[in-house]
């Protein structure tokens, strides 16, 4: 954004374009799927992340009802997955060994859309922000509890 206005809101207009096809195919997919509980997985938070992330350029560069419109979706469907994941991890299968670097990723939605949020109010941070970046703080807090186990 800061190095050329025209080629950000090029990159911007096609990749926000695609992730929100992307979100549609995999809430679609999750939705008309067949979802065994042990394929639950923290990497799901990644379409998310990425929706929620949109407004921290979509805003600047004027988008912001479209802004806004992915905030909504990532803010809406980030509880619901979270929701899904604890209920794996707390009465489900454990983690696979491979799965357990993959809880990290339970930083990212608040830490990005505490981020989305910033730009989106213009930098005023109000007691939602305040939600998303301790929010944030407490998953990384535990990323280094469960490390340290």
């Amino acid at each position: 954004l800061p190095f050329s206005t025209p080629v950000a809101m090029v990159l911007w207009i096609t990749g926000a374009s695609v992730h929100l096809i992307v979100a549609l195919i995999v809430l679609t997919r999750w939705i008309c799927g067949d979802n065994p509980r042990d394929q639950l997985s923290p990497a799901l938070f990644l379409p998310l992340a990425g929706i929620v992330i949109g407004p921290a350029v979509g805003a600047p560069l004027g988008f912001i009802e479209l802004s806004w419109q992915m905030f909504a979706i990532g803010i809406i469907l980030w509880p619901v997955v979270m929701a899904l994941l604890f209920e794996r991890l707390f009465f489900g299968a454990k983690p696979r060994d491979d799965e357990w670097p993959l809880l990290a990723i339970l930083i990212t939605p608040p830490a990005l859309a505490f981020m989305s949020y910033c730009e989106l109010q213009q930098h005023r941070l109000d007691p939602f922000g305040h939600i998303l970046f301790y929010a944030a703080v407490f998953f990384l807090l535990a990323n280094v509890a469960l490390a340290a186990v």
